[in-house]
């Protein structure tokens, strides 16, 4: 239980820092065989994407220049995937409709290791905290949505600031997140968003 105090304690004042945060979950288990998403790759590609449509969305709206940090990965092909963001084709722009590309492009991004940029520490927090309320094994586990619970204020509500559902809680593929989620710790988080916009997103492109 004191483990559990100290990270109750830690989540509390993430939940109290001045950000916004954007989930994407993605049930891998669900992803066909031989589906361009069942190669690790491409699936953190399109994860990665998600994200950062939705933080260029909010970078837009706000004026400020987007500052992205993106955890170090020779194996996932972090730096492959920030070239092909810098350098969209005609194609790739016209298949992510909600990027906002000219706030990509004066954006600040940069692959980095967790010692060398504090934010990937809070996002691997966040990741966490949903991967804890959202898997079915913890279910049983009373403090399987405790840090989610903490956090579920500062998800981001997207550019009216009324929708957490595809915005800053997007789940995939939509045809098992109802099942899913009706199985994990997160039912109650299920239920409020989806009052608010369904957090349903799967896009049959993964360029």
């Amino acid at each position: 239980m004191r483990n559990v105090r100290r990270k109750l304690d830690a989540y509390r004042q993430l939940a109290e820092a001045p950000m916004s945060v954007i989930i994407v979950a993605i049930d891998t288990w669900a992803v066909p065989s031989g589906h361009v998403l069942a190669r690790p790759r491409q699936l953190y590609r399109y994860g990665v994407t998600l994200a950062l449509e939705r933080a260029s969305e909010a970078a837009a709206a706000s004026s400020k220049q987007l500052s992205l940090a993106i955890e170090r990965s020779s194996s996932l092909g972090a730096d492959e995937t920030l070239a092909r963001i810098n350098d969209p084709s005609p194609e790739r722009r016209r298949a992510w409709p909600r990027m906002q590309w000219d706030a990509i492009r004066s954006a600040e991004i940069k692959s980095v290791g967790k010692e060398d940029d504090t934010r990937l520490s809070a996002a691997d927090a966040a990741a966490h905290a949903y991967f804890r309320a959202l898997e079915p094994a913890y279910r049983a586990d009373l403090t399987a949505a405790m840090y989610a619970d903490l956090l579920h204020p500062r998800l981001w509500r997207g550019l009216d600031g009324s929708q957490i559902g595809r915005n800053g809680f997007v789940f995939a593929p939509p045809g098992r997140a109802e099942e899913y989620i009706n199985s994990s710790a997160l039912i109650e988080h299920w239920l409020v968003a989806q009052k608010q916009g369904a957090p349903l997103l799967w896009h049959h492109h993964a360029r």
